[in-house]
């Protein structure tokens, strides 16, 4: 009876990669074309400083660009890392999904490809995200955005915002001090191998205090969300929160691609996809939300979740990497 499940889940969750995988790829250029190719006027708009975030704080780093440039930056260090992450790191995607339905419940797939891993973490993060609105909501308690001059400037931020937020909370604050803690008098390389991919290095000697940073940072990743000018509402903080957390985990256990990529598919696919519904319905983006189209996806995404975490729950131990990393 296990058996017969994890194949069933299994297929079901290999269908629905490939389809999310296909979804996601499509929307790197679409993206990139509701900005340039619609937007071009408020390309012009100057940015004069990008905020980093260094250990909960945002610096701010002056610069003289405008943003069409800054946005054509991001996204070129984007679709290099989808590239990236089709290929690897042990094998690529086709196989790597092939083994999702072959695994007879082993997980072992789940750490054969980044684009693999980026689209179960992505799904589980929307199913999680969509629950806790649920029941917060139930209770009256809502989850409003921070004002935006428009839909470019929100745009912009949610394309930024993976890469300065993963390195500033979950590199900063969870590889970080486990480098500290467990790299003394290492050589330089493997310390910075251990801040991309934690556990590569570390193994399982440190998952104890790798969890223990990933509740920390998680807890700064939903506080800060509602703390100064232009924040989401506090409903947002335990959304933030458990996302942080599943960022986190992510970070630690499959190394900053794979987390900068879900956070990424969080951000700029999710927010392309409604971009275009808008301009393909010529309704606002706040319509375009409840569009069919919309309400498709989100259900796809949904169901996606559970299969994954179904999944997950149900197959077997994955195996024990060494501190190499190696199976």
């Amino acid at each position: 009876m296990r058996s017969a499940a994890l194949r069933i889940l299994g297929i079901h969750h290999a269908i629905l990669t490939i389809m999310l995988v296909g979804l996601i790829l499509a929307f790197v250029p679409i993206g990139a074309y509701v900005v340039f190719g619609v937007n071009n006027q408020s390309l012009d708009s100057p940015v004069e400083k990008i905020g980093i975030m260094v250990v909960g704080t945002q610096l701010f780093l002056p610069v003289d660009l405008t943003l069409g440039y800054v946005f054509g930056a991001f996204w070129c260090a984007y679709a290099a890392m989808v590239a990236v992450a089709l290929m690897g790191p042990h094998m690529r995607i086709i196989r790597a999904v092939k083994n999702i339905v072959s695994g007879h419940g082993n997980t072992s797939w789940l750490y054969q490809n980044h684009m693999v891993a980026v689209v179960t973490w992505f799904t589980i993060l929307i199913l999680a995200s969509t629950l806790i609105d649920v029941v917060q909501t139930s209770f009256g308690v809502l989850i409003r955005p921070p004002d935006y001059v428009d839909d470019l400037d929100r745009f912009y931020n949610a394309t930024k915002a993976p890469v300065i937020e993963e390195v500033g909370f979950r590199v900063l604050l969870i590889g970080a001090p486990l480098a500290g803690l467990y790299m003394f008098r290492q050589s330089p390389a493997r310390t910075l191998r251990s801040l991309l991919n934690p556990y590569s290095v570390h193994g399982d000697r440190s998952i104890r205090v790798a969890l223990v940073l990933v509740i920390v940072s998680a807890t700064f990743f939903g506080i800060l969300h509602i703390v100064g000018d232009g924040s989401w509402s506090p409903g947002k903080v335990t959304q933030a929160g458990v996302a942080g957390a599943i960022l986190g985990w992510v970070y630690y256990r499959h190394g900053l691609l794979t987390a900068i990529l879900v956070h990424w598919a969080t951000n700029y696919f999710l927010f392309a996809y409604l971009y275009f519904v808008a301009i393909a319905t010529d309704t606002v983006l706040f319509s375009a939300s409840t569009h069919v189209a919309a309400l498709g996806l989100e259900i796809l995404l949904i169901v996606s979740g559970i299969v994954a975490v179904a999944l997950l729950a149900l197959g077997q131990k994955r195996p024990r990497l060494d501190a190499e990393g190696v199976y």
